[in-house]
């Protein structure tokens, strides 16, 4: 097969667009601070992020509740 200037110049013009996205996305997930920025991105890391974020709130819960507990216990012991 033959390899024409077009040919050529198309597979270059093609990888050249193709790092331009490589870099922007890199350039974006570096000032977000965020691996992604719409779930369908990738659907696995979503996932994750939300329940890490279920679990986060749910510690956040239990501690409120052990402070509020131990509070209580301290105000009976100085009664």
């Amino acid at each position: 097969m033959r390899v024409t200037n077009n040919m050529m110049l198309r597979n270059t013009t093609s990888n050249i667009n193709n790092n331009k996205y490589s870099v922007n996305s890199l350039n974006n997930q570096m000032s977000s601070q965020k691996k992604i920025s719409r779930p369908s991105e990738d659907p696995v890391v979503a996932i994750r992020a939300l329940r890490l974020r279920s679990n986060l709130s749910e510690i956040s819960i239990m501690r409120r509740i052990s402070r509020m507990q131990r509070r209580g216990l301290m105000r009976q012991k100085l009664r």
